[in-house]
């Protein structure tokens, strides 16, 4: 039976006593859907967020998305830290009591609430937060209290610990009423001198005392709301810099949301939760490797909603890693999955940023020289150039247009934009502008080729190099897309981009039978042709550059040792699906483990960068990596074409997993299920929610078939799932 919903550090962390679990979390535990520590002080506590507001819990910073200060490439511009309003500790004998430490700590990944438990006596105290994905301004902590076994009554206070002093922001004014306590500040450095500051407010309910009688249970709940003068915040309203009426609005929030029972607000909160859960993916026989599964598809959820139109950040949103900027990781590392099973979240949430953006990208564009939209490096308020002015990477880092065009034709070519509106309005201008970049930027001509020089890839460790194979093929798929859809919309461009498009060099050398990073890579003494991290090998995936088997597996042979095995996770990977797409199944099982098991920590299985404890904490980049090799590594699963997902599975799966189930993948409306069952060797595709698009499958030579479909592995030919359209 696969896991209900789909940790680590180090091997001596793998066994766990499960006796020692308390016993309400048992069946979570159990299931692969919660996670927990019996330290005081665990090495990383549980965070919470709904993709507006996170944080870790009881601790002094809350990041809101959208919320950035700082200067441009000077300072630069960073995710503003705001003073936490959650963060409420339990003192026991009244205000002036001993602050309690805990007994445990717990995240319950199917609800997205985190949990302190103490204990006084014969008194158990459970303390709970969830950010709310219903009401997206308001972080509730509840603090139930069990002194049924007691024979005294016994007395708690909520304290409040503080948020410190934060270096983003001025506070304006503070305020007290007896039902909450409150704050307005401003942000206090513009990202470009006429973009505007940010105005933020919070509310949080007074500190309660509450005795608690031999044999009774009670429980109270204090709200801490948050809102900004960000566009899109106040339905109807368009808010001024520093406006004051965001005070009221602060408060009439608090007001009525505090008049929604706390159940109910929970039980809304847990049913949007079901509801993103009911998109997952499952393991079958190893538990272990389904809570990481679990707990990196939390990790990148909380931080992004259809509604918030910010993106996210390698990082995501509870921390400041990386200044909150967003980078390729979006578009090619967490994306991808966003798109396949959470659709309206891909589109509201990151294609809807880059989208808002287009007049930053233009004007970084010409302040280059160049045309159309070049979308910086690194991206926060206003979307135009904030990576560190040191760093050449804000220059010459350019893929990262080709990336965005790729995240956009994936949408499309899944049919969740099934209507000319959308293509229209987004996808045809974020085309156009991205292919008129392009333009501008190549040198050369169709005798000679044309070059994109001066650059630098996705391996990083390199600077000034021409014709970057990588950069190169995303300038080529963005003139293949622009082309594609110009077509289905009958829209027009200069002819002469297609010239581009034809003859825009892609290295290969024949001799080698492999792929060149860049001009004069193989030519490079041994010492610098070190890789930082996925570079040539991301060509047959996620790309999908026409290639023979041999030069991939020449490609993946030359470059893994080559890669620095100190560089950021998401790269093994990609090295995993990249050799289980070309059979070689047992380096492909190498690298999956490689991918993942150290750059987990224990205990609520948190992603680095680099290794478990060091580089970026929450390294949703890496999680990105990791949930791309669980189905396009063991489904073989390619978005192949317009309407077209191709499934090609390896023979066998990753030791200990019987069985992986893909749930939930959004195509043209409609929601499959695919499984692959490793012990009976089948692949199986159902129709869990149909749509008004037939979806049907195909094989080589072969007639339409309808779902369910259950084909014995290894196939024969690739499968290919088919919308509007024959064999």
């Amino acid at each position: 039976m696969l896991t209900y919903l789909v940790f680590l550090a180090f091997e001596s962390l793998f066994i766990l006593r499960t006796e020692a679990i308390p016993s309400s979390w048992v069946e979570g535990y159990n299931r692969g859907s919660f996670l927990y520590s019996t330290k005081e002080k665990p090495a990383n506590v549980p965070q919470i967020g709904n993709g507006y507001v996170a944080t870790y819990i009881n601790t002094q910073t809350e990041y809101l998305a959208g919320v950035f200060n700082g200067i441009g490439t000077k300072t630069p511009s960073h995710r503003a830290r705001i003073p936490a309003s959650s963060n409420l500790g339990v003192a026991y004998g009244g205000p002036t009591g001993k602050v309690l430490s805990p007994t445990a700590w717990g995240l319950d990944l199917k609800t997205a609430i985190a949990y302190k438990l103490y204990s006084v006596g014969k008194t158990n105290i459970t303390q709970s937060w969830y950010a709310n994905h219903a009401i997206r301004h308001a972080i509730i902590m509840t603090l139930e209290i069990d002194n049924s076994e007691g024979t005294t009554a016994e007395t708690f206070t909520t304290v409040d610990m503080g948020g410190g002093i934060s270096k983003d922001i001025k506070i304006l004014n503070t305020t007290k009423t007896k039902r909450f306590s409150g704050w307005l500040a401003t942000t206090i450095e513009r990202e470009e001198p006429t973009s505007p500051l940010t105005t933020i407010c919070a509310a949080t309910g007074r500190m309660e005392t509450v005795t608690v009688g031999a044999g009774e249970k009670k429980s109270i709940s204090i709200l801490s709301v948050r809102y900004t003068s960000l566009s899109g915040d106040h339905v109807g309203q368009v808010l001024g810099e520093t406006p004051p009426e965001l005070w009221t609005i602060c408060e009439e929030g608090f007001q009525n949301i505090s008049a929604v029972p706390p159940k109910v607000l929970r039980a809304d909160h847990e049913a949007v939760w079901a509801r993103l859960w009911e998109s997952r993916i499952e393991i079958e026989g190893d538990m272990q490797l389904a809570r990481v599964v679990n707990a990196s598809i939390y990790a990148l959820l909380n931080g992004i909603r259809n509604d918030w139109a910010y993106s996210t950040s390698p990082g995501g949103l509870p921390t400041d890693g990386y200044n909150g900027h967003t980078f390729w990781d979006v578009e090619t590392w967490m994306y991808p999955t966003v798109a396949l099973l959470w659709p309206d979240i891909a589109e509201g949430s990151m294609i809807q940023y880059r989208f808002q953006r287009i007049p930053g990208a233009e004007k970084k564009a010409a302040k280059n020289h160049y045309k159309g939209a070049m979308f910086p490096w690194e991206s926060a308020f206003t979307g135009q150039e904030v990576c560190p002015a040191w760093a050449p990477t804000g220059i010459r880092e350019q893929h990262i247009t080709g990336d965005v065009a790729l995240a956009v034709w994936q949408y499309y070519a899944l049919g969740n934009a099934h209507n000319t509106d959308w293509l229209n309005q987004v996808g045809w201008p974020m085309f156009y502008k991205m292919s008129e970049f392009w333009a501008s930027r190549v040198s050369g001509n169709s005798k000679i080729g044309y070059s994109i020089n001066d650059v630098i890839p996705p391996d990083e460790y390199h600077d000034h190099v021409n014709n970057s194979v990588y950069t190169n093929v995303g300038a080529r798929l963005t003139f293949e897309f622009l082309n594609l859809t110009a077509k289905a919309g009958d829209k027009k461009y200069p002819s002469h981009w297609n010239d581009i498009k034809d003859n825009l060099i892609v290295l290969l050398d024949k001799k080698r039978e492999s792929h060149p990073e860049f001009e004069g890579y193989f030519s490079l003494a041994p010492k610098h042709q070190i890789v930082k991290q996925a570079d040539v090998i991301l060509l047959p995936y996620p790309l999908q550059w026409p290639m023979d088997k041999q030069v991939a597996k020449n490609d993946l042979d030359w470059y893994g040792p080559k890669t620095d095995p100190n560089g950021p996770a998401m790269t093994w990977s990609m090295f995993c699906v990249g050799y289980l797409a070309i059979g070689e199944e047992e380096q492909g099982h190498k690298y999956f483990t490689k991918g993942y098991k150290q750059y987990v920590q224990a205990p609520f299985n948190e992603w680095w960068e680099v290794r478990a404890g060091s580089g970026t904490r929450n390294f949703i980049t890496g999680v990105g990596g990791f949930l791309q090799s669980l189905y396009a590594g063991y489904f073989g699963l390619r978005i192949s074409g317009y309407g077209t997902i191709t499934v090609d599975p390896p023979n066998t799966l990753q030791p200990g997993v019987n069985g992986i189930k893909l749930k939930g993948v959004t195509f043209y409306g409609n929601e499959l299920t695919l499984e692959n069952n490793g012990k009976q060797k089948m692949l199986s595709v159902s129709l869990t929610k149909a749509g008004t698009v037939t979806v049907v499958g195909c094989q080589q030579h072969g007639h339409p078939m309808p779902l369910p479909l259950e084909l014995a592995l290894p196939l024969k030919s690739p499968l290919r799932l088919v919308a509007e359209g024959d064999c």
